[in-house]
């Protein structure tokens, strides 16, 4: 069944000498202007909490679990504002890193952020997704929230279970230590 698929992609992400392959993932960038950095990092980490699968954690197996909501990445925050010529080459070196890098999934890294700060009050916010735990179609929604995190609402976290359930065809959950009761 599809579990069976999903095992087969994260077995296919080791090669015969058990080091990480290339992986799936989606890196984009915001450019903006005049953001407050602090309460978009609490809305970043704010988010962590809203959408579950942004701290899956997958073994070499192919199980899941996720990691608490203290151990999720710290948003780096690059400060290049007055630095112009640096700004240019960073950005550029950055996004060549960014776009062929592999996040550690087995340690719950399916996500990451980081923050640019440029002259004239810009700023680039940049999101690096692993493909295999966060589908490209729940990425629109997942900005949204954070839009509106940033914007004080409340949201309802989602159950963590519910992309499982479907995937493993359950209706009781079994699976790594969750339930579909939680």
């Amino acid at each position: 069944g599809l579990g069976d698929v999903y095992k087969r992609q994260v077995n296919q992400l080791i090669n015969a000498d058990g080091q990480e392959t290339v992986s799936s993932h989606l890196y984009i960038e915001f450019l903006g202007r005049n953001i407050d950095v602090m309460k978009l990092i609490q809305s970043i980490k704010r988010l962590y909490s809203i959408h579950p699968m942004m701290r899956l954690r997958l073994s070499q197996e192919g199980e899941v679990d996720f990691i608490d909501e203290d151990k999720i990445p710290a948003v780096v925050c690059d400060d290049l504002q007055g630095k112009p010529d640096l700004a240019n080459l960073f950005i550029f070196e950055k996004r060549k890193s960014w776009e062929h890098q592999v996040l550690n999934i087995w340690d719950g890294e399916v996500i990451k952020f980081s923050i640019t700060l440029l002259d004239e009050g810009q700023f680039i916010l940049h999101i690096d997704a692993d493909m295999l735990a966060l589908d490209p179609s729940c990425i629109p929604d997942m900005l949204e929230d954070l839009c509106r995190l940033y914007r004080g609402e409340e949201l309802e976290a989602m159950p963590s279970n519910i992309f499982f359930d479907f995937i493993y065809g359950r209706t009781q959950s079994h699976h790594s230590g969750f339930s579909s009761a939680q």
